[in-house]
């Protein structure tokens, strides 16, 4: 089974595309903006990845053409090169690929590509969860008090994480914070904890927790 894993520019241009090749940092970011957002860039093939002495082939990284800011702000076509470079990681084989970066947002954390039966296709949140919800563990070994917040607690991967520590009941309290109290509402009275749970809508509820998790766009 191969992989192919989507990446895309972050928000300076120059300095990502002069990892494609160094020359290409010498060309001012307007250049990259423009040609981004006009030029039909198909996605672009970064690297491969290899496995065993035999240098066995296990999956791809693939450049969607579009930076950060690009996605953000026009999700819309964001949405269509990120399905272009699934595309891509079907014509070079992959059983299945992951959404790196800002992929995951634009297209609903997937949902945009449910459709697909060419892929498999994995967004990467409850991997995220839990090797988040493992360092959380870790800290609480030393955290004096044990209160932990947990900032964007009401998407994907902070409902995991808020689910996998109320479970636990290592943590002393938790402080769930989000910017719609309905949705936090509801969360908590889901939990099945013995733990405290205090819900806000404003970052100053993290005043006075030991561990603050950041699990927000």
């Amino acid at each position: 089974m191969t992989f192919a894993f989507l990446v895309h520019p972050r928000a300076n241009l120059r300095t990502d595309m002069a990892r494609l090749w160094s020359p290409l940092g010498l060309l001012p970011a307007s250049v990259y903006d423009y040609s981004l957002r006009k030029l039909p860039i198909k996605p672009i093939k970064l690297a491969c990845v290899t496995l065993g002495a035999n240098n066995s082939p296990a999956g791809h990284l693939i450049l969607v053409p579009f930076g950060a800011r690009h996605l953000l702000s026009d999700p819309r076509e964001g949405s269509k090169k990120v399905s272009a470079a699934v595309s891509r990681a079907v014509a070079l084989g992959a059983d299945i690929v992951g959404l790196g970066g800002l992929t995951a947002p634009v297209t609903a954390g997937g949902n945009a590509l449910r459709n697909r039966t060419d892929i498999g296709v994995t967004n990467g949140n409850a991997y995220t969860a839990s090797i988040v919800h493992q360092q959380v563990q870790r800290l609480l070994l030393t955290a004096p008090q044990g209160r932990v917040a947990i900032v964007g607690a009401s998407g994907s991967v902070g409902t995991a994480v808020t689910r996998l520590l109320a479970r636990d009941g290592e943590a002393t309290e938790l402080v769930l914070v989000a910017r719609r109290s309905a949705r936090l509402l509801r969360l908590a009275g889901d939990l099945k904890t013995i733990i405290p749970i205090r819900i806000g809508t404003e970052m100053s509820e993290i005043i006075n927790c030991d561990i603050v998790v950041l699990l927000t766009a």
